[in-house]
Formats: C-alpha cells, sequence, structure tokens
C-alpha cells in the first residue's frame, strides 16, 4: 500500500496497493475496504472507504486530525487478506474540498437473450456507476469517462454529472462491449474529473458469464505417535503424510494434532513443511510452563484467535486456532531453512507429494509426545461458468462510392471473424462471400469493391468465432 514514502498527508489523496491477483478467480475479491490508523497500525478506527473497487487505486478523504504516526491498510471486503504502508506518514487537518468515489455498480441491461443477469463475452450493456461525493464540498462540473481498456469497447462518450453535494450520490448508466472468455473477467476504468480537480480513475472487475463452484474437503493423515524428547528433535524427524490425487485449486489448508502432551509446551516449536519445502510454523513459544496433556490442537487461518503466549500465563487447552508462532525460530536440518511462512494457505500450491511435521524442544529437562499423529486437510474449489454464445451483429458506419468502387466501414471487435457478402436481389440467388473473413481488431475495418453492369448490389457481413 502507499503512502509507503509520503511525509505528510492531508484532504483528498489517492491510496495505491498490489492487487496481485485477488481480484480474479479462484479468490475473486472485487473490493477493498480502507483504513487509517493514528497510532503506527495498532489500531484503525477511521473507515476510509467500503467495497472500493479491487482496482490498485481510489481517492480517499482523510480525516481532519493530526498524527505523526498514521498508516494504511487495504483489506479485501468479506476476506481476510490484508496490506499495511511500511512506515509511518503525518496527516493534517485539510480544508474543504470535494472528493468522488465510485461506490458501486449494478447490471442495468442486456443484449444477449435470454437474459441471465450476467455480462457474457461480447454482449452489449449498460452498467449503473454509483458515485458518491464523500469529500467537504460539491463539486463543479464533475465528468465521468468511461474508458476503452481491459476488455471494455465502444463505451458511451463521456457524461457530464454537474454539481453533486457533499454526501450525495448519483448514478449513471454507461454502456460499453465486453470482448473476454467465458469465465474470465473484464476491468471497467472510469475516470472522474472536477474542471481541473482530477478524482483518480476507478477499475470495477466484471467476471464474464454465471459461476458455479464445487468445493470439496479431502483429509489425509498419519496416525502413528511422535515422540518429543527432553531436549532436541522428535521422533521421527519429521512424520511424513503423502498427499495425492488433489486436482483442483487449494483454497484452504488445516492442519490438525491428535494428543499433544508437554510438560513445559514453551519449550516446543512445531512446523509443517510442503512438498516444495515452504513451511508454516505452528506455534512456538505457546503455553508457557503449564502442563498440556492429550490436547487436539486445529490450526485454521480462519480462526478467531492464536494459542496464548507464554507470558500470559494461560494453559493451552484443545480447540482451532490460528498459527500461533510468537518467537523467530529456525528449525535444524533437515527441517527447511527459514525464515518461516506466518499462515498455512501460504503452502497451498500443488500440494500433492510429502508433507512433513517436525517439533524441536529447545530446552531439558520436559518432554512429551503426539499420541494420535496428524492429519492435514485441503479445502479445493473447482469454478465453473455458463455464457451467452450469441455475437454482436457488426454496424455499418459508413459507405461512398468513388471511381466505380464502392467503399465500406464497419465496427469489429478482437477475436471474432469478419465475413463480407453479397448478391444482386433480395428476393432470390443466395449470399455469396466477398472475398475470405477479416480478422475483428476493436477498430473500424474498411473494404470495397468494383461497380458492374449490376443495377442494384446489396452487402452484408455477419460476426462469429
Amino acid at each position: 500500500t502507499s503512502p509507503n514514502t509520503a511525509t505528510n498527508w492531508s484532504g483528498a489523496r489517492t491510496v495505491t496497493w498490489n492487487v496481485a491477483g485477488t481480484a480474479s478467480a479462484p479468490i475473486n475479491a472485487a473490493g477493498v475496504d480502507i483504513y487509517m490508523s493514528t497510532n503506527g497500525g495498532l489500531s484503525f478506527p477511521f473507515l476510509l472507504a467500503s467495497n472500493a473497487a479491487n482496482s490498485g487505486s481510489a481517492v480517499v478523504v482523510l480525516p481532519n486530525v493530526t498524527s505523526s504516526q498514521a498508516r494504511i491498510k487495504v483489506q479485501g471486503t468479506g476476506n481476510i487478506f490484508f496490506d499495511i504502508s511500511d512506515v509511518n506518514f503525518s496527516v493534517t487537518p485539510g480544508g474543504n474540498v470535494p472528493a468522488v468515489q465510485l461506490v458501486g455498480t449494478a447490471l442495468a441491461a442486456e443484449s444477449c437473450l435470454p437474459t441471465n443477469n450476467a455480462i457474457d463475452p461480447y454482449e452489449t450493456v449498460s452498467v449503473n456507476w454509483i458515485l458518491s461525493n464523500v469529500g467537504t464540498a460539491p463539486t463543479t462540473n464533475l465528468v465521468a469517462t468511461l474508458l476503452t481498456s481491459n476488455g471494455v469497447y465502444y463505451p458511451s462518450v463521456p457524461v457530464n454529472l454537474g454539481a453533486i453535494a457533499s454526501g450525495a450520490s448519483v448514478t449513471q448508466a454507461l454502456s460499453f462491449t465486453a470482448v473476454g472468455s467465458c469465465g474470465g473477467s473484464v476491468t471497467g476504468l472510469l475516470k472522474l474529473s472536477d474542471g481541473t480537480a482530477d478524482f483518480g480513475t476507478w477499475g470495477k472487475v466484471f467476471i464474464l458469464g454465471v459461476g458455479s463452484a464445487t468445493v470439496s474437503t479431502q483429509v489425509f493423515q498419519n496416525v502413528s505417535a511422535m515422540s518429543i524428547p527432553t531436549g532436541g528433535a522428535s521422533s521421527p524427524y519429521p512424520s511424513a503424510i503423502t498427499v495425492s490425487g488433489v486436482t483442483n485449486p487449494v483454497a484452504k489448508v488445516i492442519v490438525k494434532l491428535n494428543g499433544l502432551s508437554h510438560t513445559y509446551p514453551d519449550d516446543i516449536d512445531g512446523l509443517v513443511a510442503n512438498p516444495s519445502s515452504q513451511a508454516t510454523l505452528l506455534f512456538s513459544g505457546c503455553g508457557g510452563a503449564n502442563s498440556i496433556s492429550g490436547v487436539t490442537l486445529t490450526f485454521d487461518d480462519s480462526a478467531a484467535g492464536k494459542l496464548p503466549v507464554s507470558t500470559n500465563l494461560q494453559t493451552i487447552v484443545s480447540g482451532t486456532y490460528q498459527t500461533s508462532a510468537y518467537y523467530a525460530d529456525t528449525l535444524p536440518l533437515p527441517a527447511p531453512a527459514g525464515p518461516y511462512n506466518s499462515t498455512l494457505n501460504a503452502l497451498g500450491g500443488n500440494p500433492n507429494g510429502n508433507w512433513g511435521l517436525y517439533f524441536y524442544d529447545w530446552a531439558t529437562p520436559d518432554g512429551g509426545s503426539l499420541s494420535g499423529g496428524w492429519s492435514v486437510t485441503f479445502v479445493t474449489s473447482n469454478s465453473t461458468y455458463a455464457c451467452c454464445s450469441s455475437y454482436p451483429q457488426p454496424t455499418f458506419t459508413s459507405t461512398t462510392v468513388s471511381n466505380k468502387a464502392i467503399f465500406f466501414s464497419w465496427t469489429t471487435l478482437p477475436g471474432l471473424q469478419y465475413q463480407v457478402q453479397v448478391r444482386t436481389n433480395l428476393t432470390s440467388g443466395t449470399w455469396q462471400n466477398f472475398g475470405p473473413p477479416f480478422a475483428g481488431t476493436g477498430d473500424l475495418l474498411t473494404t470495397n469493391n468494383l461497380t458492374t453492369s449490376d443495377p442494384i448490389r446489396f452487402y452484408r457481413v455477419s460476426a462469429g468465432p
């Protein structure tokens, strides 16, 4: 996130972040929430934008506060992933200024019949763009321009929305033709300006077609016990699980430890590694001197909290937890070298192969065991999409005759082929192909034909894959 290098911010500012593929499948996080902290990232009480488009850029209005320890957090709406700006920056109260944000979209009309409440490849649609003035002053001459890019072709002409009061919202319908594959996506880019003031270019990702997801859970386990000595590596080191047959993208990784016992839990680390030697510390520095016996621990990135840190004098009890590494330890070989991941979902990728569980006891004289073995669970998701398959009819834009030749131009879209046909009578005879097909470019195509003795000649252009 930015502002990683900003020194003093106020009023309306642009926040940028790396989308990193999160706006498309399999995550499909179309929106983000943007927060601000004034205490170096310990808490984020200021919500600057809610469900803003996950496009990598958003204009926000900073609160009228003073702080030298401000940070920005961008978090996927309804999701667990987030990023925080790397360094503190200063915030000072700003003046009264307008600031317009894109706060939502809604599909208003479709050209492909029967309609399916989705944007389909090569479909011309009308979308309502919902804009809100979150600034402290009205706009004067707000202009919204839908750009041609990222699969959006033949957009509506720019629209002058005029004056939008502070705190008010407006909805404007804009049309375009989407070009992409079924299950793919296009990104609508809406540029907002108010005279010389630039409110940024707001993006909205549209998935093409109607999607359905199949979610499945696969569990792999090793029920053999592990012993944890009074100092040193567990036996075995590691305990192995062979994973095979996981074919769909992994959405979640869960690790379960069955029957963990130790007389001084603070002494031990637990580490899990995938077949690519990527590893995550399950726990380190937990439970203090409070002995545990036969607890079952499930580690899930979506859990509500972590295991108790050793310094808070709480005892570890059976339950579901986030990974809980309070020490940045590196386990001895043959465990993978650190530094380690902080989440289990970071181990997704291709899960097929040998997974390993390692325990290491850093101090004597206490020891323990894992009596019931362990398991690793993969939650996978496979999305399929259904799309309308009609193609937009090209539109003739000009027809002229010069030097005994007829010239005509028509609209095209990339990925389609256009066949020009000709005939001399609409009541008898058939259409004849005129030359080979033309490949669409997204711009106008032009061809010509010499006139003959035919008193009348008709032309048409058809579109197809």
